[in-house]
């Protein structure tokens, strides 16, 4: 019997990317998704529900699973509210009864959008010239396929209960 995989924002660009690696990864036997709106999915190993995040304790069991992989550029501290909310997603699923839990901390990515943004735009044409500079490499662009591709690969293999993954140290060289 394989594995249960879940993913939580599977119509973002990595999300996307994590739900077509975990079907064809032949360890994995489901996937559940949990979206804030349908995620329409051809394989029958996927398993979509549409939930409110704000009353999650209702989906609990949704979380009965092998493998859980949040990604995010957090800090639970941050005064920018993206960021402490992901932040706040890394303690709060550290807290849960997880054998292991995999935290991947990437740059921008890069890769289809359903919606236009002006300043992710911008970003990707500045930063790639930016992050040559000492000590700015961690900040490097990075495509949802190459992240998504290295998720399922580390949680896969991780021994450790808990590891966090930044961009330079899973793509120390891999040009976005």
């Amino acid at each position: 019997m394989g594995q249960t995989a879940i993913v939580i924002g599977a119509t973002g660009v990595v999300g996307r990317e994590v739900v077509a690696e975990l079907i064809a990864c032949e360890a994995i036997a489901r996937v559940v998704t949990l979206t804030r709106r349908p995620a329409p999915c051809d394989s029958d190993k996927v398993e979509n529900h549409v939930v409110g995040f704000a009353r999650l304790e209702d989906w609990a069991h949704c979380f009965q699973a092998d493998l859980l992989v949040s990604s995010s550029g957090a800090n639970h501290a941050s005064r920018n509210g993206y960021l402490r909310m992901k932040g706040e997603l890394e303690v709060a699923i550290k807290a849960l009864p997880f054998a292991r839990i995999s935290v991947f901390q990437p740059s921008l990515l890069v890769g289809e959008r359903s919606e236009f943004r002006l300043g992710e735009s911008l970003a990707r044409y500045l930063l790639p010239a930016l992050t040559r500079l000492p000590g700015l490499q961690r900040y490097r662009p990075i495509r949802g396929a190459q992240v998504a591709a290295r998720m399922v690969e580390v949680s896969q293999r991780q021994q450790q209960a808990h590891a966090v993954y930044r961009l330079e140290e899973v793509f120390p060289r891999i040009p976005a």
